[in-house]
């Protein structure tokens, strides 16, 4: 369940059997759901546990990736599952998103004075990045 007052929308969400291409059976749309729903609960949870607390500890939260590399995958979905719901839960809050093509996929943190963090998102999940922005955000500047 999505914290109150939160409305977690899923950029991809939950399959309906009209939204299914033919001949996808029964099973397939409920593993389909299961997924969506999944997402849905871990969005709201990412937006718990990180949306409190970015404008205490951050300034700018930035989030650089190449819009086709292997590499730079797990940052594309970390954007599609989790940045709706912690833009929401952070309207004020800077967090800026960079395609550029070839690229590193990479985190920046920018806190108080101008001190700046990056940690490297190669060829992780969307899942492993939401744990890297948590941790980006507890550490001390």
């Amino acid at each position: 369940m999505p914290p109150a007052g939160l409305r977690v929308t899923l950029l991809f969400g939950r399959c309906s059997r009209s939204a299914c291409p033919p001949g996808v059976s029964s099973g397939a749309r409920a593993v389909c759901g299961a997924a969506a729903e999944a997402a849905l609960k871990v969005s709201a949870m990412a937006a718990r546990a990180i949306g409190g607390n970015l404008a205490k500890t951050l300034r700018e939260i930035r989030l650089q990736f190449c819009q086709t590399g292997r590499d730079s995958l797990g940052a594309r979905q970390f954007v599609e599952q989790y940045y709706v719901p912690l833009k929401k839960a952070n309207p004020e809050f800077p967090i800026l998103i960079r395609e550029c093509s070839g690229v590193q996929p990479k985190l920046w943190a920018r806190y108080a004075f101008g001190k700046e963090r990056s940690v490297a998102l190669d060829n992780m999940s969307a899942e492993q990045v939401a744990k890297e922005l948590e941790k980006v955000i507890n550490l001390k500047p």
